[in-house]
C-alpha cells in the first residue's frame, strides 16, 4: 500500500482481531518509510478497518462470544505484550465489534470436529474417528458407558489404547467429562474384570495416582476405582439365598417312604431320574444354567469369536453355554428314543412337556428351546404313536412351540420378554443370530472413520444379554 492518507471507507480504531477467513490484509505504512517489519514498526501503526455496507450474520466464535462478521485489516506489533494489551482494551471499550458475551461450556459451539464425525438425521454419531468418539461420549448428551466398554475393542486396537484414550481426555476435558471419565473406568472393571491383566491394572493404578487423585473433585473416584481393583482375581461374595426359597421336590414313588430301611444297592431301583418331579428337573436346570450365564463376559461376543475355529479359547463361557444347550437336546432325544415300552415312552414325552412349562414359568427360556428341540428332532417326531397318546400335554407342547417360533424374527418371545420381570434365563441363540446379521450386514468404517452406528447396535443387543446377569 502507498504512503497515502486512508481512502473514503476506512476509518481508525484502537485494536485488531484475527477471526478467521473473513480477515483482508490490509496494512498502513506512515510517511516517514516504517518497515512492515514487526519488530521495526513504529507504534503508531495503525489499524485499517473496512465497514460493511450491510449487516452481516452474526457467528460464535471458540471463545463462547457473538460477533459482528467485520472484515478486519492486520496490524503490526512491536512485541506480544502490545498485541496483548491492545486487545484486551478493544475488547473493554469496542461495543460496535462485540454485541453480547455469553459463557460457554466448552470449546465445542465451533465444529472443530469438522473432517472427523458423520452424523445420523437424529444428530446421533454415525461415524467419527477414535478420538471424537471419546470427547463425545464423554459429554451428557451421549453419555453411554455400557456402550463404550462392550464396544470398545471395535474402536481400539487393545484395552490399553481404550485406557490412554480415557486418560488424555481426563487431561483436556472439562470437569464434568473428567468425572465420565472415571465414571466409565469403574463400570468397566465391573462390567468386563477379565479385560484387567497385569499390565492393563499397573497401567490403571498410574493413572489414578497421577491424573486422578491429584484432582480434588475426582479423589472419590480415585478411591472407588482403587477398591474396585483390590478385588480383581478374589471369588465373588456368596450369593445370599432368601428365605423363602422353595425346598426341594422329592421323587414320587412309593418305595420312598422305606428308603431309610433299605440298603444302599436298592435305592437306586427305587428311586431313578423320571420319577423326580418335572417341576424340581425345571429348577435344578435352572441353576446349572443359571451358574453358567452368570459366567459369560463381553468380550467373548466380540467379532463372532464364539463362531471361529479357536473359539473354545477366546470365548469359553459362550462355548459352554452352547455345548449345555446342546447336550439338554441331545439327552431329550436319547432318553425317549432309548425306551422300548410304548407306554414308557408316553410317559417321558408327558414329563418332558410338564418340565417344559414349568421352565416357562420360571423364566427359563433358554433350556425351555433346549427340551422343545430334542422334542422336536426327527427320530422323536416320527414316533406318531407315541405322540397320539400324549394327550392333553400336546395342547401345551404346541402352545409353547408357537411361543418360540423363529417366525417374525422370535416376535412372540421378544414381546413377551419386555413385559416380564427378573429373575430370567433369556435364549441364546436370538441374541447369537442378531450379533451375526450385524456383524455381516455392516462394514467397519465409513468414509475411513469407524462405524460407530454399528457400535451402537451391538452394543443394543449386548446390553439384553447381559442386562439380566
Amino acid at each position: 500500500m502507498t504512503d497515502e492518507a486512508p481512502k473514503e471507507g476506512l476509518k481508525k480504531i484502537g485494536a485488531s482481531l484475527s477471526f478467521g477467513s473473513a480477515i483482508s490484509t490490509l496494512t498502513y505504512t506512515p510517511k516517514d518509510g516504517g518497515s512492515n517489519n514487526p519488530a521495526q514498526s513504529p507504534r503508531s501503526s495503525i489499524i485499517l478497518v473496512q465497514e460493511s455496507p450491510k449487516p452481516e450474520p452474526k457467528r460464535k466464535t471458540k471463545f463462547g462470544f457473538t460477533i459482528k462478521k467485520t472484515r478486519i485489516g492486520s496490524f503490526l506489533f512491536k512485541s506480544s505484550k502490545e498485541r496483548n494489551d491492545t486487545i484486551h482494551d478493544m475488547f473493554s471499550s469496542s461495543s460496535d465489534l462485540i454485541e453480547e458475551i455469553s459463557p460457554s461450556s466448552s470449546s465445542d459451539n465451533i465444529d472443530e470436529d469438522e473432517g472427523e464425525v458423520l452424523w445420523e438425521e437424529d444428530n446421533s454419531i454415525k461415524a467419527a474417528t477414535p478420538r471424537v468418539i471419546i470427547k463425545k461420549m464423554t459429554q451428557e448428551k451421549f453419555a453411554d458407558n455400557e456402550l463404550l466398554i462392550y464396544t470398545y475393542k471395535y474402536i481400539y486396537n487393545s484395552a490399553a489404547q481404550f485406557l490412554e484414550a480415557l486418560d488424555n481426555r481426563l487431561k483436556i476435558g472439562t470437569a464434568a467429562e473428567g468425572s465420565r471419565v472415571c465414571s466409565i473406568i469403574k463400570q468397566w472393571i465391573e462390567i468386563a474384570p477379565l479385560d484387567f491383566d497385569e499390565q492393563l491394572v499397573t497401567a490403571l493404578t498410574k493413572m489414578v495416582e497421577q491424573s486422578i487423585m491429584p484432582i480434588d473433585h475426582l479423589k472419590s473416584y480415585g478411591d472407588q476405582i482403587k477398591h474396585s481393583l483390590s478385588l480383581l482375581g478374589k471369588p465373588a461374595p456368596e450369593k445370599i439365598i432368601p428365605s423363602s426359597f422353595p425346598p426341594p421336590l422329592l421323587p414320587t414313588v412309593d418305595e420312598i417312604d422305606h428308603i431309610a430301611i433299605m440298603e444302599l444297592s436298592d435305592i437306586g431301583e427305587a428311586v431313578t431320574f423320571w420319577s423326580i418331579p418335572s417341576k424340581e428337573i425345571a429348577r435344578q436346570l435352572s441353576l446349572i444354567e443359571q451358574d453358567l450365564y452368570f459366567k459369560m463376559q463381553p468380550y467373548e461376543l466380540v467379532s463372532q469369536r464364539w463362531a471361529k475355529t479357536d473359539g473354545a479359547s477366546r470365548a469359553p463361557n459362550v462355548i459352554g453355554f452352547i455345548n449345555h444347550f446342546n447336550k439338554v437336546s441331545a439327552w431329550v432325544c436319547s432318553e425317549i428314543m432309548k425306551e422300548p415300552d410304548l407306554a414308557a415312552r408316553i410317559e417321558k414325552v408327558s414329563t418332558l412337556i410338564d418340565t417344559a412349562q414349568h421352565l416357562f414359568n420360571l423364566n427359563n427360556f433358554n433350556a425351555l428351546m433346549a427340551v422343545l428341540a430334542g422334542l422336536h428332532s426327527s427320530p422323536v417326531h416320527r414316533l406318531k404313536r407315541t405322540w397320539a397318546g400324549v394327550g392333553k400335554s400336546r395342547e401345551i407342547f404346541d402352545t409353547l412351540t408357537e411361543f418360540m417360533s423363529s417366525q417374525r424374527n422370535y416376535h412372540q418371545y421378544r414381546e413377551h420378554l419386555n413385559k416380564v420381570s427378573p429373575p430370567i434365563i433369556p435364549y441364546l441363540g436370538v441374541y447369537l443370530s442378531d450379533l451375526t446379521f450385524i456383524e455381516d450386514g455392516n462394514p467397519a468404517e465409513i468414509q475411513g472413520l469407524v462405524n460407530f452406528s454399528k457400535c451402537k447396535q451391538l452394543s443394543g443387543v449386548m446390553k439384553k444379554i447381559f442386562k439380566w446377569q
